[in-house]
């Protein structure tokens, strides 16, 4: 009897282990956190700084990236003097990179780092490829000489390597902002509450009115 006594008591904190544990491990668990972080939104009121932040930023990557797409087959022809079958092809390879990175991003977002971490990651490839796209147009040793007539030297290997690492560095930047920036300003609203659920619908509508801004901007700059 003692020794059945025993066993059920080594059971009973086995199992009071196990759960232990498991509660551990679920509160920890991503899920665990959105919901905290659901639960702390619910104590403290609504205010626009979140959203107006997220909707900023994406205006500025807009203009920046739309700054570099819509010019780019005309740097490449008349500063980098390369051919036409070679820009229309290179141009191509970055557009189809761009818009494959966020898929690779989201899926980062998602179920590794979360939306801010990738953002905060991915801004940092942005920052620096635009960095170096910078001075690649603007210190003269990262550009060929101007054209003399009809002679026009050719982009060297170095010149060419510089210019495409800044390229691909804001094309894989673009992976996690434009994947995970739109879903992280969405989650600065409590969608229990109904004034917060309707000012999310307006907060898309704003979202992609500071893209198309942006591009509209960076067109007529450009």
């Amino acid at each position: 009897m003692a020794s059945s006594a025993g066993d059920g008591k080594e059971v009973a904190t086995l199992e009071s282990g196990h759960a232990s544990s498991s509660s551990s491990s679920s509160s920890s668990s991503p899920a665990a956190a959105a919901k905290m972080t659901a639960v702390a939104r619910k104590q403290r009121p609504f205010t626009w700084t979140g959203p107006a932040i997220v909707l900023g930023f994406e205006l500025l990557e807009s203009i920046a990236f739309s700054g570099v797409a819509l010019n780019l087959v005309i740097y490449l022809g008349t500063v980098l003097h390369g051919a036409t079958a070679f820009n229309a092809a290179h141009v191509d390879t970055w557009n189809g990179t761009t818009f494959i990175v966020p898929v690779i991003g989201a899926f980062l977002a998602d179920s590794c780092w979360g939306k801010y971490n990738t953002i905060v990651a991915s801004l940092l490839f942005y920052l620096a490829g635009l960095v170096l796209l910078t001075l690649s147009a603007a210190i003269s040793p990262f550009r060929p000489s101007s054209c003399e007539g009809l002679s026009c030297p050719p982009a060297s290997r170095t010149q060419f390597s510089v210019f495409f690492a800044a390229l691909y560095l804001t094309s894989i930047g673009t992976g996690g902002v434009k994947s995970a920036l739109l879903p992280f300003g969405a989650e600065q609203y409590d969608d229990s509450s109904p004034e917060e659920s309707r000012r999310k619908q307006s907060f898309f509508t704003w979202f992609f009115g500071a893209i198309n801004l942006g591009i509209f901007v960076a067109g007529t700059l450009g």
